[in-house]
């Protein structure tokens, strides 16, 4: 449907034995679903992250559902202090939605009808290029709700990538 979803996923061991140790194998599962996945790193990230994950999903033009992920094990565990936005802040970052889709009784529409193979493909492209599309404006919503100067995002980090390979 391309609804502009946004669901907290909270990423934790699947398998046994019983563990709350992290994992990220809830949310790989639905990595070809289709969904722009973030991933956060602490408790100041995944609440920026809570709120831009709206922003992301509804201004984009991708009109992609959007996970906010974070560690379950390590983040509401942790002890650093967030930064909470106030009010004003939300409302002037959030204008109030103005629904792409619709259901209207008077004007009823049928959904989920099966399609014929080339028509799935073109359905399956248009979803690819409004996913690869919406890069930059991802970037500009980060710019613009990071929670200080400092908090900047930036889409990739690395670790320990120098030297010979």
């Amino acid at each position: 449907m391309r609804l502009p979803i946004v669901m907290t996923v909270a990423n934790r061991a699947l398998s046994g034995p019983l563990s709350i140790w992290n994992d990220h194998g809830d949310i790989m599962a639905a990595r070809t679903f289709g969904w722009i996945q973030i991933f956060t790193e602490n408790g100041q990230e995944a609440f920026d992250h809570s709120i831009m994950a709206f922003k992301i999903a509804e201004t984009t033009g991708s009109l992609c559902p959007r996970p906010s992920t974070w560690t379950a094990s390590s983040h509401p565990r942790g002890w650093k202090p967030t930064r909470c936005w106030t009010r004003r802040r939300w409302t002037v970052f959030l204008p109030a939605l103005v629904p792409y889709h619709k259901l209207d009784p008077q004007k009823p529409r049928d959904h989920g009808r099966l399609c014929h193979a080339g028509t799935f493909t073109e359905c399956k492209m248009a979803h690819q290029m409004a996913l690869t599309n919406s890069y930059g404006p991802i970037l500009e919503i980060w710019q613009s709700g990071a929670s200080s100067p400092a908090a900047i995002i930036n889409p990739w980090e690395t670790y320990r990538t120098e030297g010979p390979r």
